[in-house]
């Protein structure tokens, strides 16, 4: 599993821009995804479908690994590559379903990223990362998001998922293609007596 250390790191170096809320961020999407703020299903979707419309069509990664299992998935790669929104809807709606963390483990991690600033010379100061902590703590761990420099430097659009599910991108796209031109679909599952089909 990929540390914190080297998951901060790694983004800082791809992000040179980043600014003390966006490591905040960063941690807080390792520890939690994308449950804090993933609407039902049908919202996620249109909301999913109104983003990627001014999203740009880039050279993007599939996605960035984030640790602990998340990655984020990258929208400009999605609208490049023409992937079926539902498909994306459908990784991100099955990670929240699937991982569910306590604020607590958080909170650790924010003291790792108190050392790592030091150790490093992070931008972002322990006062800074402590004032976070008791502004997350006020309330009750609310989202954040990405800092002005961030977005105009980068322009960030993606979500978050659980990484072992980007191999269901394939399967899904095919299900998908048959639910809409059909209207339903039959799925097989082949496999040994209690392999863990269902």
């Amino acid at each position: 599993m990929t540390s914190i250390e080297d998951v901060v790191l790694s983004h800082y170096k791809e992000f040179p821009k980043m600014q003390g809320v966006d490591f905040v961020k960063l941690i807080y999407q390792n520890h939690l995804g994308c449950g804090h703020l993933l609407p039902l299903a049908d919202a996620s979707l249109a909301s999913l479908m109104a983003e990627l419309e001014s999203v740009t069509a880039d050279n993007s990664p599939l996605f960035s690994d984030i640790g602990n299992g998340f990655c984020r998935l990258n929208l400009s790669y999605i609208k490049k590559n023409n992937v079926n929104p539902k498909v994306v809807n459908a990784l991100a709606v099955m990670s929240t379903d699937d991982f569910v963390l306590g604020y607590e483990g958080f909170f650790v991690k924010l003291t790792a990223l108190d050392e790592l600033a030091v150790k490093h010379n992070l931008p972002i100061t322990p006062e800074e990362i402590q004032l976070f902590r008791a502004e997350m703590q006020a309330t009750n761990c609310n989202p954040i998001s990405h800092s002005k420099i961030f977005k105009e430097g980068y322009a960030p659009a993606y979500r978050v998922v659980l990484t072992k599910y980007l191999q269901l991108i394939a399967p899904l796209t095919e299900v998908f293609r048959v639910l809409d031109s059909k209207g339903n679909v039959k799925i097989a599952i082949d496999g040994r007596s209690g392999s863990g089909k269902s």
